[in-house]
């Protein structure tokens, strides 16, 4: 499964057909409705994919780690009380597989950010999340970030979770998460100017 993350970005395919219904799909998907299941996997696949290749910076092992949360949530799903709140669920799965990952490697990877250089007109870094990625200037950019940092700009915008979505996964109160937000972000800017003036 060798898929780019910015595909896991840029597309969201599925996930708003499936927003209306996912209650029900899920409430099907425990009770071992493998179709219903399949439906949700399909809409989840590309931003699962994305945060942990984010959280990761390496592709193989995203796509190994990405299967392993599918699996789990598949057997895990009964144990969802509220239906409603599948996606914080499955991240919070995704988010406890990387966490588990690294604490397993020796040496820790540095993970990258998904925000690509500013464009001309400097627009705000939130307006650069949806746009179209160059890979390699994005995976030099987010050196510079603190894991904190790198984990709310997964949740946020590879996963596209919620400020209390991310907060109820971090841990942490939504005026932090603003606040982590705000900052990461402010890194960021600060990292791809470096990186495009050394261009």
């Amino acid at each position: 499964m060798q898929r780019s993350i910015e595909a896991a970005v840029t597309q969201r395919r599925g996930i708003s057909e499936v927003a209306a219904s996912e209650p029900a799909l899920v409430a099907r998907a425990a009770q071992g409705d493998r179709a219903a299941f399949g439906e949700l996997y399909q809409a989840y696949l590309d931003r699962v994919y994305g945060h942990v290749c984010f959280r990761l910076h390496d592709a193989e092992t995203a796509a190994d780690l990405t299967q392993e949360v599918f699996l789990k949530a598949f057997r895990k799903l009964d144990t969802l009380k509220q239906t409603d709140r599948f996606a914080a669920w499955l991240f919070q799965i995704a988010h406890n597989a990387v966490i588990n990952h690294q604490r397993r490697r020796w040496d820790r990877p540095t993970e990258a950010a998904l925000l690509d250089r500013l464009p001309a007109g400097d627009p705000m870094p939130e307006e650069a999340v949806g746009q179209e990625l160059d890979l390699d200037r994005v995976l030099e950019a987010a050196a510079g970030l603190t894991d904190l940092q790198r984990q709310v700009l997964a949740l946020r915008f590879v996963s596209g979770l919620s400020v209390a979505e991310t907060a109820s996964i971090m841990d942490r109160r939504p005026n932090a998460i603003h606040n982590l937000q705000h900052n990461a972000l402010a890194a960021l800017r600060r990292q791809l100017s470096r990186a495009e003036a050394a261009r």
